[in-house]
């Protein structure tokens, strides 16, 4: 397998670019953060960027788990063997899907120990880039989709 260098990844700022802005009823945006990181092997790029619940204050988040989606973009490079290993169907709760009607991946959706509805979507856009929603504590996924719905994967899919 050909090594992979800080040249062929994309910064994790302009992968930011490629996250959603939307605004979703009943959640705050939080700052969008990342990493592209060249001293570990492979080496990769990755940008997150958290929805938590509005209204919440320290306390509170201390006596109950958070409600939040996060959506991360990574960037993969063309590590095969990795980004078939993200992709993989695991148990029960996973399932292949279409994402868009184009993008390969797999997603799930359960409850915890604590009874927290938790939700995974996983997909590849452009053989390199592994795009990642979790959500825990959210029972509307149309507020997930709505995160989905509005990220330009074209333009990410362009990304070089």
């Amino acid at each position: 397998m050909e090594e992979r260098t800080a040249e062929i990844l994309v910064d994790w700022e302009r992968l930011s670019d490629c996250l959603p802005t939307v605004t979703l009823p009943g959640f705050v945006r939080g700052e969008v953060s990342g990493e592209t990181e060249t001293t570990i092997a492979p080496p990769r790029s990755t940008a997150t960027v958290i929805y938590g619940k509005a209204g919440r204050d320290a306390e509170a988040e201390a006596k109950e788990r958070s409600r939040e989606i996060a959506v991360t973009i990574n960037d993969e490079g063309e590590d095969e063997e990795l980004i078939a290993e993200m992709l993989k169907v695991s148990g029960e709760s996973e399932r292949r899907v279409k994402v868009k009607g184009k993008y390969d991946g797999k997603e799930g959706t359960w409850r915890d120990e604590s009874g927290f509805t938790r939700f995974d979507r996983v997909f590849l856009v452009a053989k390199r880039f592994v795009v990642e929603i979790h959500s825990q504590g959210v029972d509307d996924m149309a507020l997930v989709n709505k995160l989905m719905d509005s990220m330009d994967l074209e333009k990410l899919a362009k990304l070089k």
